[in-house]
């Protein structure tokens, strides 16, 4: 929804430091007032998708741009804070986890070229993670009953190719389970599109696929430093762990743990 001229001249008249977390919250959420034990949640004021048009007289945007509350906000909290336009310029993308890292590689490179100090980088690591930490309870989605399942009919499938493979898997054969993981995991997610707790494993910012099917569907192959070869583990947590990969899944945790630690 495209926002008014006078609610579009509000939020020009922000300054950064006006963006304080009751703001954001006054900007973006949706409260609950209780009145005689009757709940009633409020409309927020604005949603991180409505539209709205900036030109080079009112923004550092080098072009009239359409682009949305959201990513100004975004912009205003980090960038002209920060004082990273002519680095950045304006960032009108979304911003998942991987948009997320190429924004961060122009800004490291900025600084390796002088064209950002120490302080400015450690300001916008700051301001980065207050403005991730806060506003999460207050606009992202959560998982859903659905997105935390594992369908009936994926079940059942996974089942099916257990059997058909018993013989590549029991060998250890890491093509056949990757083959399966792939099915499984894109099948899966065919289900919940368009779900909102898609959003989460979409966005990189928590939950991916890969730990869903560790979850939900089967670990699949880990390596057996005694043997040499790959064991293929087809369990998961959600199912609980068969007796026969309890030592595979402790040895998982050990061979993450380790060369992190040593």
């Amino acid at each position: 929804m495209k926002i008014s001229n006078d609610d579009k001249k509000y939020l020009l008249s922000l300054t950064p430091e006006d963006l304080d977390f009751s703001t954001l919250v006054h900007i973006f959420g949706s409260t609950i007032n209780i009145n005689d034990n009757i709940s009633k949640a409020s409309t927020p004021n604005f949603r991180t998708t409505d539209e709205m048009t900036l030109s080079p007289s009112e923004y550092f945007v080098k072009e009239v741009t359409n682009t949305t509350v959201g990513r100004f906000i975004w912009n205003k909290y980090l960038i002209e804070r920060v004082g990273l336009q002519d680095v950045t310029g304006y960032i009108n993308f979304v911003i998942d986890d991987k948009a997320n890292g190429k924004i961060e590689a122009i800004i490291t490179k900025g600084l390796i070229d002088d064209k950002v100090t120490v302080e400015q980088f450690h300001k916008y690591v700051d301001y980065r993670d207050t403005l991730g930490m806060q506003l999460n309870s207050v606009i992202t989605t959560s998982f859903t009953p659905l997105t935390i399942k594992t369908p009936p009919e994926i079940q059942k499938r996974k089942a099916e190719l257990f059997k058909q493979y018993k013989k590549e898997l029991d060998d250890g054969d890491i093509i056949v389970s990757e083959r399966i993981e792939k099915e499984l995991t894109s099948r899966t997610k065919e289900i919940f599109k368009g779900d909102p707790g898609m959003d989460l494993y979409n966005s990189g910012a928590r939950g991916n696929f890969g730990n869903y099917k560790n979850m939900n569907l089967f670990k699949g192959a880990t390596a057996n430093n005694v043997t040499g070869k790959f064991d293929i583990v087809r369990s998961s947590f959600m199912d609980g762990i068969s007796k026969q990969d309890i030592p595979s899944f402790a040895t998982a945790v050990v061979s993450g743990a380790y060369p992190k630690a040593v």
